[in-house]
């Protein structure tokens, strides 16, 4: 059988008359997993506009199908994307393959606070390239690590997550990309759900006039589905 789970969450802010404001937000997270597979999709949009003036725009997906060569080992093959208008970036992207392992699965601990828990790493070779508006574009070849926790406590009451991946060049060691999610997200009525999440870019080699570290703030409400439940 295939189990599927995510959460679609989003966040707005409006106002009007002595100043002008608008920010909004959208995060959404899928899983589809069998036996054998593994499908993650995971996207973000975020906007902001002060007195009708742009203050953000980025905009990050990703997809990853993971083959499962036995019950803990498996291999992967993904895709990053991603946009950010005060990076300077019009496109950045990251094409990866490498082996992981499921470090801990759902079950493996009785304790209720560890029983929902799941982590794994895997780490690879990737295809890494950055389309900007005025600086250069630039390719390179570089490795991928990447790590994912979700921890559920009190039967999904709240859980915790944290979600890295590392994009290191291969030419230039001190050259490397980093994004990173940590969160907290509980369970208000149901499906129903509230987040507060904290996102960090850093970027070693940045277009020129950018700088090397972008953190987002949000709070959000939103729908989780699980048909495991």
């Amino acid at each position: 059988p295939v189990i599927y789970k995510g959460t679609v969450t989003g966040g707005y802010t409006h106002a009007t008359g002595n100043s002008h404001l608008t920010s909004a937000s959208l995060l959404g997270d899928f899983v589809a997993r069998s036996e054998q597979f593994r499908l993650t999709i995971n996207g973000r949009y975020v906007y902001g506009d002060q007195d009708n003036t742009l203050t953000a725009r980025n905009a990050r997906g990703t997809i990853k199908m993971d083959f499962f060569v036995t019950k803990r080992f498996f291999w992967f093959a993904s895709a990053y994307f991603e946009q950010d208008t005060f990076q300077d970036l019009k496109l950045r992207t990251a094409l990866a393959s490498g082996p992981g392992y499921q470090f801990i699965e759902k079950g493996d601990y009785a304790s209720r606070w560890l029983k929902d828990m799941t982590l794994y790493a895997e780490a690879g070779l990737s295809y890494f390239n950055e389309d900007f508006t005025t600086a250069p574009d630039e390719s390179s070849v570089r490795g991928k690590w990447a790590v994912r926790l979700n921890w559920p406590i009190l039967d999904e009451s709240a859980t915790f997550y944290h979600f890295q991946e590392l994009y290191p060049s291969l030419q230039k060691t001190s050259d490397y990309y980093l994004t990173m999610d940590n969160g907290v997200r509980f369970r208000i009525y149901e499906g129903f759900v509230s987040g507060i999440q904290v996102t960090t870019r850093y970027n070693s080699a940045p277009a020129q006039g950018t700088g090397t570290t972008d953190n987002l703030y949000l709070i959000t409400l939103g729908y989780n589905f699980d048909t495991t439940l």
